[in-house]
C-alpha cells in the first residue's frame, strides 16, 4: 500500500492531481486507430502520443512506467498481463502476453520489450505472427519540478 500512498502524491507541475493512468492511455491518443472511409496508403503509419510534465522525481516515475503489470489499473483497455517464457519483470528482451478489451472485442498478443533503459526510456512492440505491428515508447526526462513524461505509439504492421 505505500506506493498508493506515492500515487495520491504525483501531480502536475500546476498542482492538480494528475492519474498515472496517463501512462497506459492519455486523453489525447487511443490505442486503436480510428475507421477511415479510405484505405491507407501502403506506406502510411499511424502514430500518437500525448506528454506532461509530473511533480514526482524520475525514479518514482519509472518505477510505475515500468511495471507493466500495473497497466491493467490504468489503461481502458487492457486487462491482463501475463509474463511468458520465464519472464517475471520488465527488462530488455523479456515478453508478455497483455489481454486487452474494449466493449465486446477481446484479443490478446505477444508483447516484448526491445528497449529498456532505466530510469529513462522503454519501448515495447505488440507482435502477431512473429511481426512487430505497434511500437509503445515512454521517455522520462528530469525537470526543476519532477519529470516531463513523453508517451508515443507507431502502428508498424499491417
Amino acid at each position: 500500500m505505500a506506493m498508493k500512498s506515492e500515487l495520491d502524491k504525483v501531480t502536475s507541475t500546476d498542482g492538480t492531481p494528475i492519474a498515472i493512468a496517463r501512462a497506459g492511455h492519455g486523453p489525447a491518443m487511443s490505442a486503436a486507430p480510428q475507421p477511415s472511409a479510405r484505405p491507407a496508403a501502403p506506406d502510411a503509419s499511424y502514430r500518437g502520443g500525448w506528454a506532461t510534465d509530473i511533480a514526482a522525481p524520475p525514479e518514482l516515475v519509472w518505477s510505475l512506467v515500468s511495471d507493466l503489470e500495473r497497466m491493467t489499473e490504468w489503461s481502458p483497455e487492457v486487462v491482463a498481463i501475463d509474463w511468458l517464457d520465464g519472464a517475471t519483470q520488465a527488462a530488455k528482451g523479456a515478453s508478455f502476453r497483455g489481454s486487452n478489451r474494449i466493449g465486446v472485442l477481446r484479443w490478446s498478443m505477444r508483447v516484448t520489450i526491445i528497449e529498456f533503459e532505466a530510469p529513462r526510456h522503454l519501448v515495447f512492440a505488440t507482435q502477431w505472427h512473429g511481426a512487430d505491428q505497434t511500437r509503445w515508447s515512454f521517455d522520462i526526462e528530469p525537470t526543476g519540478a519532477g519529470s516531463h513524461v513523453t508517451e508515443q505509439f507507431e502502428v508498424v504492421g499491417r
